[in-house]
Order: C-alpha cells, then sequence, then structure tokens
C-alpha cells in the first residue's frame, strides 16, 4: 500500500501544471517547439477540468491555425472542450460560440462541444439572438446545440418562461430547424415550419436537414412524406438521399408508391447511384427481395399493393432501424469498379492524397499515384457516355483539376491522369476540406478516397474528430463516399472504414500496396 502510495505521489508530482503547459503550448509554432512536448502538453490540458483550463483552450485555438501542425494541437484543445463538465465551463464555449471576432470553426466546435457534453449552460447566453444571425455553419451548430441542451433540461433560466422564449426562438431561427429535433411534443405550428423547410428551403442541404428531422419525430411523419415526394422528384443529391434513408430508417410505408416510380424513373435513365438505394430502402419496408429491377416492383405493387398498404397500416410494424442505408450486393447492372471495388454511380469525384506516402508507396511494381492514374483512366473508359467526374487532390487546400465535373470521354481522361502524375505530393493534406469540397459540387453524388486516411492540416487530423466533422456534412450533401486504402500501415484503417460505412459505401484495400 505504501509503494502504490509513494508512486501515484511521483505520478502527480509528474504531471503539468497549467503554466507549464501554457508556456509549452504559446511557445509551439514551428518544427523543433512542437516537437519539444508540444502534443503531450495539448494532451495534459484537454483532461484539466478548470474555468481557466477551458479559458487557455479557446485562447489558443484560432492562434495554431499559422503554426506548424497546429491542427494536431487544436484537435486537443477540441477534445478539452467536448469534456466540459461544469456550468462555468459551458459558458465559456457559449461566448465564444456567440463572439464575431473568434474564427467560424472555434464557434461552430464551440457548440458542438455544447452538444455533446453533459454540462448545463446559461440558458441567456446559448439563446443569444445573434447566433440567428450567424454564418450558415455557425448557425446550424447552433440550433443543433440549443435543441439538445433545451431538449435535455440542461439550459438555465432566470426567468420561470424562459424556456417558452427559447422554444419560440428555435421556431424563428428557421431551416433547417435543427433545434426541434431533440424537443417533443411537437406543435401544429413547429411541424408546419419544418414540412415547408424540408419541402423549399433555399439551400439543399437544410432541405435535407429538415427532412431528416421531420422523418425522426412521429409527429411530423406527416410532413415528411410529403417533403419527401418532392425531393424525390428533383435532382439534388442531399434530400434524395435523406428522403431515402430516412424513409427506409423509419418504416414509411406512405412512399413505397413513389419509391416504386423513383426506382422506375432512375433506371430508365441508366442507372446509377439511387437505384440501388431506392430498391434497398423498398426492401427495408416491405421485406421483399426485389432488388434493383423496378419491374418486377411494379407487378407487385398493382396485384399487391393496395391490399399490403393496408395490412401494413394496420400493423403498424414500424419495420426499419438504424441509419444510412445498409446495403445489398450490387447487380450486374454496376458498370464500372475501382481497385475492384464496384461503383454504382455515373456521377463521381476521385479525391486522391495529395501527401508524399503517395509517391513513396507502391502497389506491386508502380508508385501508387500512377497506380491511382492508371484505374482512374480505366474506370473512367467504363462509364456510360453521359456520366461525368472531377478529379480533386488532398493538400493544404485542395485543388481540382476542372472547374467542374467533366464528361468521362477520352480527352479529360487524359487531362484527369496529367493532373495526378504532375502533382509534387509532399504536401501536407486536409482531409475534411477536400472531401467536404468534392461533397458540394452538385454534380456530383459519390466519391472515391484514395489514400491512407491521415490528415495533417485543415480542421481536423485525429480520426474521431475527422470522422465526426464528416458525418455532418454527409447528412447535409448526401455524397456517398467509397474508401480505397492503398497502404499496409493500418493506422487509420478503421476511419477509412467507418467513414465508408457512415455514407452507405465501402472499403477496399488493393492486394500489392505497401508503404
Amino acid at each position: 500500500m505504501l509503494a502504490a502510495a509513494i508512486a501515484a505521489t511521483l505520478l502527480l508530482a509528474q504531471e503539468p501544471t497549467l503554466a507549464e503547459i501554457d508556456a509549452k503550448l504559446r511557445k509551439a509554432v514551428d518544427r523543433d517547439s512542437y516537437e519539444a512536448g508540444a502534443v503531450d502538453s495539448a494532451r495534459a490540458l484537454a483532461a484539466m477540468r478548470s474555468v481557466e483550463a477551458m479559458e487557455l483552450r479557446l485562447e489558443l485555438f484560432d492562434a495554431k491555425w499559422a503554426t506548424y501542425r497546429g491542427v494536431f494541437l487544436r484537435d486537443w484543445l477540441y477534445s478539452g472542450m467536448q469534456r466540459a463538465e461544469t456550468r462555468e465551463e459551458a459558458d465559456l464555449l457559449a461566448r465564444a460560440a456567440a463572439d464575431k471576432k473568434r474564427g467560424e470553426w472555434l464557434r461552430v466546435l464551440c457548440l458542438r462541444a455544447i452538444e455533446q457534453c453533459s454540462a448545463r449552460v446559461d440558458g441567456e447566453l446559448l439563446f443569444d439572438p445573434a447566433f440567428a444571425r450567424a454564418p450558415d455553419e455557425v448557425r446550424r451548430a447552433w440550433q443543433a446545440a440549443a435543441g439538445a441542451c433545451l431538449g435535455a433540461a440542461r439550459a438555465d433560466f432566470d426567468k420561470p418562461a424562459g424556456a417558452s422564449a427559447a422554444r419560440a426562438a428555435l421556431l424563428e431561427a428557421g431551416a433547417p430547424f435543427l433545434g426541434l429535433a431533440r424537443l417533443p411534443d411537437w406543435t401544429a405550428e413547429e411541424i408546419t415550419a419544418v414540412g415547408r423547410a424540408a419541402e423549399g428551403a433555399k439551400n439543399p442541404g437544410d432541405r435535407a436537414l429538415a427532412l431528416r428531422t421531420a422523418g425522426a419525430n412521429p409527429a411530423g411523419r406527416e410532413a415528411f412524406v410529403a417533403a419527401a415526394r418532392v425531393a424525390l422528384r428533383r435532382e439534388e443529391c442531399g434530400p434524395r438521399a435523406a428522403a431515402i434513408e430516412t424513409a427506409g430508417a423509419h418504416g414509411a410505408i406512405e412512399l413505397v408508391p413513389d419509391l416504386i416510380a423513383f426506382l422506375e424513373a432512375e433506371a430508365k435513365r441508366g442507372g446509377g447511384r439511387f437505384v440501388h438505394d431506392a430498391a434497398e430502402t423498398l426492401r427495408r419496408i416491405t421485406g421483399l427481395p426485389f432488388g434493383p429491377k423496378p419491374e418486377m416492383w411494379r407487378h407487385w405493387w398493382t396485384k399487391e399493393g393496395a391490399a399490403w398498404l393496408e395490412r401494413s397500416r394496420a400493423e403498424a410494424d414500424g419495420r426499419g432501424a438504424g441509419e444510412g442505408v445498409a446495403r445489398q450486393a450490387e447487380s450486374d447492372t454496376v458498370s464500372a469498379r475501382f481497385f475492384g471495388l464496384p461503383v454504382d454511380s455515373f456521377r463521381i469525384a476521385i479525391v486522391v492524397d495529395g501527401s508524399g506516402s503517395m509517391s513513396a508507396s507502391k502497389l506491386g511494381a508502380i508508385s501508387t499515384v500512377e497506380a491511382a492514374a492508371r484505374e482512374v483512366e480505366k474506370f473512367c473508359t467504363a462509364l456510360p457516355r453521359d456520366a461525368v467526374f472531377q478529379v480533386w487532390i488532398v493538400e493544404t487546400t485542395p485543388s481540382a483539376a476542372f472547374n467542374k465535373a467533366m464528361p468521362a470521354n477520352g480527352a479529360q481522361r487524359e487531362k484527369g491522369m496529367d493532373f495526378l502524375r504532375k502533382r509534387a505530393y509532399r504536401s501536407t493534406s486536409a482531409v475534411v476540406e477536400a472531401i467536404e469540397s468534392a461533397s458540394l459540387d452538385p454534380d456530383i453524388d459519390t466519391i472515391v478516397f484514395i489514400g491512407d486516411g491521415g490528415s495533417s492540416a485543415g480542421k481536423h487530423a485525429y480520426d474521431e474528430h475527422i470522422l465526426e466533422a464528416l458525418r455532418h456534412v454527409y447528412a447535409r450533401t448526401g455524397v456517398r463516399v467509397h474508401t480505397i486504402l492503398v497502404t499496409d500501415n493500418t493506422a487509420h484503417e478503421d476511419l477509412m472504414k467507418d467513414l465508408a460505412g457512415a455514407t452507405g459505401g465501402r472499403m477496399a484495400k488493393p492486394s500489392g500496396s505497401s508503404g
């Protein structure tokens, strides 16, 4: 016992003080000072629970954007924000999130930390009217955080009517009404507002989020169904994906005839990603294994659809659960493969890691870069004539081969290959920004991401934070991500699997990779 007590005392004595951490992190501005214990200091700070520790995180965050490997330090600062336990800590986060002088990404992360942590927060601070006029990403993060705190009774108000006023503020905040997602007992006015946003919000990402919000709440079911029907008649990927996935997740039996009509229309256009998505959702709702064959679904619906719908309504069986699309194996309608991975889309962005490992690693006898370039050519050759593609390189600032997605013809394929071959592949890589940029292209519905999953710049570097950020991107855009792991280094293999899984995609690991 004495030996254990001595060991614990010695360990405690070795832990750095806040003043020592402060000094170490402020000095971490270049490679030498960063490698002199900066990450260990940031990790130690993440574990500290005090007002002073939270103040230091918030003070240092924006300053580390311009420093060597600052993204690794910022991720530990964010981890510390997520662990807030006291109202004092949460209040500091709320004040920083409302401060227009702070960086936009810091403001977003402060709000996501408030949403995720267990701490109570000052309701007046969290419901500052300025949030409703904030930039879009801040405004969405605020809606989610404010609704989470209000729904869990974590927001403290001085006045008895504070909670009611706060709920009214979430209604007045406008699309996508994420603040209502965690609240029970929607009023008729709230149902109408969410439904209108799901159907007619100007931003397709807001429509997608409102669709997901409406469909997840039983009170919003009718509004969701009406908006989903509109989304299925339009071209935007985000609302389409939200409508199809939410219908499957919550057993929206009313949408079966609409999904069959959608499947028929997509198949008539030549196929593509949403043929398989619609077929999978039909399977989840009905339990029938017809796959992506619209004629079989139409035959069944014509003969038995009315009776099945009546029976299903009576049973209220609630089939379907979970998020995303649990995919069946693709049928022979898939026309192109990338490193052996079937890709059922004709609107593709190919995102390639631009870090040095890509030129140093090998796939068989050739570099990973050369293998990727050859695969792009082979893949695009197999696409139909009306398919479009884009090529992105993951660098400190992502760069694209073309100004917009281009037809997958011979001349454009050659330009895409040249773009890949002529890059330096020595840059740091900002994975979140690259995948987000590719996802925001309205002509794209699927991404093939080639690399090792590592990120060394931009918004996030640590896997759990990268995945969190890209889940938010997917909820808005609906752009699926398939991942190709081109290294034997397994450090980020789980991230590559989880990212693909979170978007309904798959991961492949080509044989012969090294590095």
